[in-house]
């Protein structure tokens, strides 16, 4: 799968250059990757799985009055299928069903310690600003020396990441 991807593009996004400037702060520490034309995935501290089991009673009705980080956090984490979060079970991966809104979905919470989230975080904040408003990437190789691409790519290379080409 590596040499796969080595002909893929990596788009890194920074969450809060996307939000209102009056709540991009709650956003702060979230990038979206994208895997073009593979996939994206998120990349939100924090995440506790059994919020997920009560998403309508947590989240406000108009996400256009989110307040906390929580909230900013749970909302983001509804665009992504897998989702990078920090979690005493690093190392491992857990699907979970959850319901919003009537419909069921899930989402794959890929679980690192709290030391290797906040070595990714950095890396992510150093390679965001490189993107800028490019939404079409740039050739994955010149960042595999990362460790948060070299994660993601081994995920893929283990199937703990299904594409839909894998």
């Amino acid at each position: 799968m590596i040499a796969i991807m080595s002909d893929k593009t990596i788009h890194i996004r920074h969450q809060p250059l996307e939000e209102e400037a009056s709540v991009a702060a709650l956003f702060e520490n979230i990038f979206d990757i994208g895997f073009s034309p593979l996939f994206h995935i998120g990349f939100i501290p924090a995440v506790n799985k059994d919020d997920l089991a009560h998403l309508d009673d947590i989240l406000p009705r108009d996400f256009d009055s989110i307040n906390t980080e929580k909230e900013a956090r749970l909302i983001t984490l509804l665009q992504f299928e897998y989702v990078i979060t920090n979690n005493p079970a690093g190392g491992s991966a857990e699907k979970v069903d959850y319901l919003f809104d009537g419909s069921e979905r899930s989402v794959t919470l890929l679980y690192v310690d709290d030391t290797t989230f906040g070595k990714f975080n950095q890396e992510l904040q150093e390679l965001a600003p490189e993107f800028g408003d490019v939404r079409f990437g740039h050739p994955i190789g010149r960042y595999a020396r990362y460790g948060v691409v070299s994660y993601l790519m081994k995920c893929l290379d283990s199937g703990m990441i299904k594409t839909h080409n894998n």
